[in-house]
């Protein structure tokens, strides 16, 4: 299995448009931590990765996943609801800002689960 963290915290940091610097203030680090994470050389201890988890609000487990295609995969859903003018997120009870790590991780969950039963639908 491919160990995604080092990519994820790429993909994290320029998704949310901070450069190694800004990152490495933020978890009080150096940027050379914070490179040596992203290519892999490193992995940051458990103190930092929960750091990491709250600041980008993704759980620990997802930054071992393939966040990449799995943005890719909530952007495509979202844009079939709103093509449907049926916007997941216009639907929630609350902004999807204020969703919990939990909440965003069911959410998303819910996403893939409904994909994977379109697939099963259009192979039959």
């Amino acid at each position: 299995m491919k160990n995604y963290f080092a990519a994820n915290l790429r993909f994290l940091r320029k998704r949310n448009g901070l450069s190694q610097r800004e990152l490495a203030n933020i978890l009080s680090t150096t940027i050379a931590s914070v490179c040596h994470w992203e290519k892999g050389i490193r992995v940051p201890n458990l103190d930092t990765i929960q750091q990491i988890s709250d600041y980008f609000q993704v759980p620990i487990d997802l930054l071992q996943k393939n966040l990449a295609e799995e943005d890719k995969t909530l952007h495509y859903v979202e844009t079939i609801y709103q093509d449907q003018e049926m916007s997941i997120v216009a639907h929630l009870p609350i902004p999807f800002e204020q969703l919990t790590p939990s909440q965003k991780e069911k959410l998303y969950q819910m996403a893939i689960d409904g994909l994977s039963d379109l697939k099963d639908e259009n192979k039959k």
